[in-house]
């Protein structure tokens, strides 16, 4: 007991170093605490919300499949669930003027669905003959939050209004405000009520890698016309790249936060260490064993340690769940999992662990040194040898600058690892910055290889002249390409096509590797780096299978799309995409002339800019979470120099007592310990300058790769230096405020008898 009230004593006493390091170590632990508490919830959750919808691996679309084959189908040895999904485009108005695609998807029973599981949200379930649910996510796209009802364009260009039941969460589709596509979900009988029927149907299927080939046996020997067969070993969310990209930012964040906890815990316990050189100098002059003043210390940062980690739990816990329901939120996800309980109890512990290991360590030299030494006051002059070195090159600044520097050259390695506390959050937020300049800079390189205004998508092929006669009625238009969509074959594999004219002038290929199209090369495709990643197999140069046809890989473009194969264009007679330019190619003009283009046997018409919006939404989920860790991982630096610097300012109390004794002025010891913060924070920022390029170049490669399967276009640019600068004089400025005023309402009798 006796022991434990000394040890809360050398805690209180010190009252003036305590608190300081005890709010500095809290805050570096809160936002540790916060990353590695919503990396461990999304880790869980991003992954689970897919899962749990039970996603089809295989997807089969035909022109029609009967009961009897569907049955013969789901009887096969490695075939768990099967699904009849059938589905039919339409086009719906978000605002006057404004359409977008409406995929309504046709299912037999809401309350039976063995694959791709959706779930109630609001309204009625299942939804009354003549009505439809939406998923949830395409509320945020309408210009009515509220409206109960849906104004639709039908496939034969009538219009009409749908009345709306309810929403459902579907946690496996693409979030509608990323892909610009609302997503309905209605009974058969509805769309018999309707009037409208599907062109062909799609049946989901789970089923092992190994009934791959008995599947489409089956479907041979029973003649159903197959349209398209995807099969996956596993499968694989459409947005993996996001969880991907989300999950390694989380890990990275963690890291830096880490790495700057170890460094800020260390200087705090280092600084104070070293002020009790003379107390543990004392304690040994009056018998005190080195295994009793060990322990007091050792006990004592321990017990400092655990405290901060509890004053930091329930920020660290509260700050993870709101990061990781953010998150999820974006994404059109559901919370599934609560905060790890094994945590709570990491974070304390951990905390006292470190904090006692970083005190052992400075214990040893201390309790090493002879009494006599220790009981000395050489401090002040040990490493002032580096102050000495300046002198001549700080005798041109003003006086109180250069007493400032003065001050810090004394202690270099103290200067230099306060210093770095600070540039670790500023390298995060630098990087930050590059990475989304970089992205942007990618997305101008993208924008540059698309040379079209409008794109009009048909439902079906369209003799080319009923196109040209249609849009000659059109104003405006300068050019339009006459391409073919459809899905291919290659080298085993299914992939989107696009039969692209010889003259195509709506498009210029970003080429990574090869060459392009040409009509000398009629056989040759061309494939982007997606199709690579895909099948890893293809080379440039290499001859391959293209729906049963030979074909020569002619080279790799990039783009932000999923996997596509470019091949010319063999038939010009016919067309289902018309790719149209504008003498205008803003925005404004995009959307005026869309109205002009909606019409029967229209299935979409895109604007450029609309395209720029969905590769936007894909990517500013990611640039938004990055902001928020770059702003915690600057406000723990900022707020670690802030305790730092309040504890070296008690240390020199004594100091700055003297100085306030022969004279000095309240404003200019304000002034001078101002001085020391900025002189910190410039360290710190050239610190943080030097090392970003190196730390930044790699990690923006590595998330182009993952997020578009290719590197980004590194842009640096001095945003990201300059905006470091303001952010690291800043909170100088704000962690160097409270010291400094501490500093000048201090009694100069209390500051001369203080250790």
């Amino acid at each position: 007991m006796i022991r434990a009230r000394k040890i809360a004593a050398d805690l209180l006493v010190r009252w003036r170093r305590t608190i300081p390091t005890l709010i500095g170590m809290s805050f570096a632990l809160a936002g540790l605490g916060a990353a590695l508490t919503a990396f461990v919830m999304l880790s869980r959750d991003l992954e689970a919300n897919f899962r749990n919808s039970r996603p089809a691996n295989v997807e089969i679309k035909a022109d029609a499949v009967s009961a009897e084959t569907e049955a013969k189908l789901a009887a096969l040895p490695g075939v768990s669930a099967l699904d009849e999904r059938p589905s039919v485009w339409l086009r719906v108005e978000l605002a006057p003027g404004k359409w977008v695609p409406l995929v309504v998807m046709v299912v037999r029973d809401f309350d039976h669905l063995p694959l791709a599981i959706f779930y109630p949200d609001r309204g009625r379930w299942p939804p009354p003959t003549g009505t439809l649910l939406m998923e949830r996510d395409g509320r945020a796209l309408f210009a009515d939050k509220n409206a109960d009802h849906l104004h639709v364009r039908l496939p034969d260009g009538a219009e009409r209004d749908l009345t709306l039941a309810g929403t459902v969460a579907d946690p496996a589709q693409h979030p509608s405000t990323m892909e610009m596509v609302i997503y309905g979900y209605v009974t058969p009988e509805t769309l018999a009520d309707w009037g409208l029927h599907t062109s062909g149907t799609r049946l989901l299927i789970a089923a092992s890698p190994d009934a791959f080939g008995k599947i489409q046996t089956t479907l041979q020997e029973n003649n159903v016309a197959v349209r398209d067969f995807d099969a996956q070993t596993e499968a694989v969310y459409g947005h993996q790249f996001q969880i991907d990209a989300i999950l390694a930012m989380l890990t990275s964040v963690a890291a830096i936060l880490a790495t700057l906890c170890v460094v800020l815990v260390f200087d705090l316990i280092n600084g104070l260490m070293t002020s009790e050189r003379r107390a543990i100098g004392t304690l040994r002059a009056i018998g005190a064993a080195p295994r009793q003043i060990g322990f007091d210390y050792f006990a004592g940062f321990a017990i400092l340690g655990l405290t901060a980690g509890l004053i930091a739990l329930i920020p660290a816990l509260s700050g993870g769940e709101a990061l990781a329901g953010f998150v999820l939120r974006l994404l059109n996800f559901n919370g599934l999992s609560h905060t790890p309980a094994w945590l709570a109890a990491v974070l304390p512990a951990g905390s006292a662990a470190f904090a006692a290991l970083i005190t052992l360590i400075r214990l040893r030299p201390a309790l090493a040194l002879p009494v006599r030494d220790a009981l000395s006051r050489s401090d002040l002059a040990q490493g002032s040898s580096l102050a000495d070195i300046l002198q001549p090159a700080l005798r041109h600044l003003p006086p109180l600058p250069r007493m400032a520097a003065w001050t810090l050259a004394r202690k270099p390695w103290r200067t230099l690892l306060t210093a770095v506390i600070l540039s670790l959050g500023l390298i995060f937020f630098m990087t930050a910055l590059t990475l989304r300049g970089s992205m942007l800079q990618t997305l101008d390189a993208t924008r540059r290889s698309n040379a079209f205004d409008v794109a009009v998508m048909m439902r079906a092929e369209t003799p080319r002249t009923a196109l040209e006669e249609w849009l000659g009625g059109v104003p405006g238009i300068v050019h339009a390409d006459y391409w073919s969509t459809d899905s291919a074959t290659l080298a085993g594999k299914q992939a989107p096509l696009l039969r692209v004219p010889a003259d195509a002038q709506a498009i210029r290929p970003d080429l990574l590797e090869g060459s392009w199209l040409s009509a000398e090369r009629p056989n040759d495709i061309v494939v982007n780096q997606k199709t690579l990643q895909e099948i890893p197999a293809l080379h440039v140069g290499g001859t391959y299978t293209l729906d049963g046809e030979s074909v020569r890989l002619a080279g790799v473009v990039r783009e932000f799309w999923g996997g596509r194969v470019y091949a010319l264009k063999r038939q010009q007679d016919t067309a289902n995409l018309v790719l149209i330019s504008l003498p205008d190619h803003s925005f404004k003009a995009q959307r005026a002339i869309l109205p002009k283009l909606e019409g029967p046997g229209v299935a979409t018409v895109a604007p450029a800019g609309l395209t720029e919006a969905i590769i936007l939404g894909h990517l500013d989920p990611l640039t938004m979470l990055l902001g928020i860790l770059a702003g915690l991982a600057l406000m723990v630096g900022g707020l670690g120099l802030g305790s730092a610097i309040a504890v070296g300012i008690v240390e020199r109390f004594r100091e700055i007592g003297v100085m306030k004794a022969v004279g000095a002025r309240g404003g200019a010891v304000f002034v001078l310990i101002m001085a020391e913060g900025v002189f910190v924070a410039l360290i710190g920022w050239l610190i943080a300058a030097g090392l970003a390029p190196m730390v930044g170049r790699p990690i923006v490669e590595a998330f182009g790769s993952l997020v578009i399967g290719y590197p980004f276009d590194y842009r640096s640019g001095l945003a990201g230096p300059l905006g470091a600068l303001a952010a690291s004089l800043a909170a100088a400025l704000l962690a160097s405020l409270l010291p400094a005023r501490s500093a000048l309402r201090a009694n100069v009798g209390a500051a001369l008898r203080s250790e």
